[in-house]
């Protein structure tokens, strides 16, 4: 397709650091450009969000979890000291929207603190300062992931990595990704999978298709409508366009509700854009610093001529 051409000459003029870019539609692969002869698997950082999303809807579809469920509730160890009713209160829908009422962003993928901090589960409550009511303000901090993934694991008994392995993972013919565990072996959920390009695309199909994979129903129709609705506003821009346009949040996936899109992303300029309008999804991966640059580029290269 002239559009992937187009993408990668203006990656190259502009020493953008992608690896690969896949097109597909109707479930097929149309387009495809990589800088390496086979596939190999890559860090995806916060797109392991949305892999885990879908986890947390089985739990959901099989009651395991509540959203209005209140996350403090399953961790008294760690909260019978704390009386702020905004910490007390946070449900797992308001993690899943990224609206835990924190002040500020607790420690990231590169900060020091992720190497030295032995429990991670008692420095959210007694590190993070919740400062407003939650479910009304959007602040994205990738603890609401590694909490949401916690508190099945602490249900169910396996951790996050273990439970998708054969609900998601195989279901969609992904052989065992690595992920990243926490020093007390929680999966750490919201970064941390090493993944490729297919296997990202894979996911997107999944969830474009309500669900259901090849024939295979892996998490509810339900579950799937509600993860791409627009639940909280972002402030954040819509890559590309120039029409003011920004973008929501559903159930750990980004949403453009005026141009009717859905994606993944993770730093370093990784994307899977969702286009129901065509049946594509359009699935790039990067490991290039200036992310925006990349995101512009998808946009307006891939994503918008794809509309």
């Amino acid at each position: 397709m002239d559009i992937v051409k187009n993408f990668v000459d203006n990656i190259k003029k502009e020493d953008l650091h992608t690896l690969y870019v896949q097109i597909q539609q109707n479930g097929k692969i149309v387009d495809y450009w990589s800088r390496f002869s086979k596939l190999i698997r890559i860090e995806s950082y916060s797109a392991s969000k949305t892999f885990c999303a879908i986890g947390l809807g089985i739990a959901l579809d099989q009651g395991i979890i509540r959203l209005d469920e209140k996350v403090a509730d399953a961790f008294p160890e760690y909260t019978y000291d704390i009386n702020n009713p905004y910490c007390l209160d946070v449900t797992v829908r308001d993690m899943m929207i990224m609206s835990t009422g924190l002040g500020k962003r607790l420690f990231a993928r590169d900060d020091p603190l992720r190497a030295t901090t032995k429990d991670w589960i008692d420095y959210f409550y007694h590190v993070g300062e919740f400062t407003r009511k939650s479910g009304e303000t959007f602040l994205y901090d990738n603890f609401n992931t590694y909490m949401l993934c916690a508190l099945v694991e602490k249900k169910v008994g396996v951790n996050m990595h273990e439970f998708l392995r054969y609900r998601v993972f195989e279901a969609l013919g992904i052989g065992n990704p690595d992920m990243t565990a926490c020093p007390k072996g929680h999966t750490v959920a919201a970064n941390g999978m090493a993944i490729n390009v297919d296997e990202l695309a894979r996911l997107g199909q999944m969830i474009m298709d309500g669900g259901v994979y090849n024939g295979k129903r892996i998490v509810s129709e339900k579950f799937i409508q509600d993860m791409i609705t627009p639940h909280i506003h972002t402030g954040k821009p819509v890559p590309g366009f120039k029409d003011g346009s920004e973008l929501d949040y559903g159930y750990q996936i980004w949403v453009d509700p005026t141009h009717g899109t859905y994606h993944m992303w993770g730093i370093f300029g990784k994307y899977t854009v969702m286009i129901p309008r065509t049946n594509t999804v359009v699935s790039v991966v990067s490991l290039e610093e200036n992310d925006d640059a990349v995101g512009n580029r998808v946009w307006n290269d891939l994503v918008i001529p794809l509309l």
